[in-house]
């Protein structure tokens, strides 16, 4: 019995070629799960630059008393209504914070800043459509714009003040 112990060659590679069919099959999913957890670290840091935003937007540069009537005028920064680069918001603040400026995808966040919100610009290198709820534009390229932001503060109507008034004084039917 002149028989080595160990596998032949044909073992050995049947062997490969099954683990290396199971990779292909594995691999699309554990790449798409590298790809939604990018995009989520880059919302998320989306996040943190609306926070800012708020902060900036609601921050007076300017408060003024007037000597007679003791009346206090405040300015606020002014509203940014085209997409523009978060160094411009670094530039509004003052203090010790820090901004991430490039997302993962190596593309810089935007922000916009009207008078009652903001916000956050999430640029990603896949078209997406409606992204976990958040709103969100096509770019060129098959690259889509993440809109992060604030909800926007509607102020109160006259149904809900009758309501509110209703409610108070214990009314049932009017």
């Amino acid at each position: 019995m002149n028989r080595q112990e160990g596998f032949t060659l044909i073992e050995l590679m049947v062997v490969l070629s099954i683990i290396m069919m199971l990779l292909s099959f594995l691999t699309p999913s554990i790449f798409e799960q590298y790809k939604f957890a990018q995009i989520r670290g880059a919302v998320e840091q989306g996040h943190q630059i609306l926070n800012t935003c708020e902060l900036a937007r609601q921050k007076a540069t300017i408060a003024v008393r007037n000597p007679v009537t003791l009346q206090v005028t405040t300015s606020f920064h002014g509203e940014v209504t085209d997409w523009t680069s978060v160094t411009q918001l670094d530039a509004l603040l003052d203090g010790d914070h820090y901004l991430p400026v490039m997302s993962p995808f190596n593309t810089p966040y935007l922000f916009k800043m009207q008078e009652r919100f903001c916000t956050v610009g999430v640029q990603v290198d896949e078209a997406l459509d409606g992204w976990e709820g958040y709103e969100t534009s096509p770019l060129a390229g098959g690259h889509t714009l993440i809109q992060v932001s604030t909800p926007y503060a509607k102020p109160a109507t006259t149904d809900w003040v009758q309501f509110q008034k209703r409610t108070l004084s214990g009314e049932t039917s009017r």
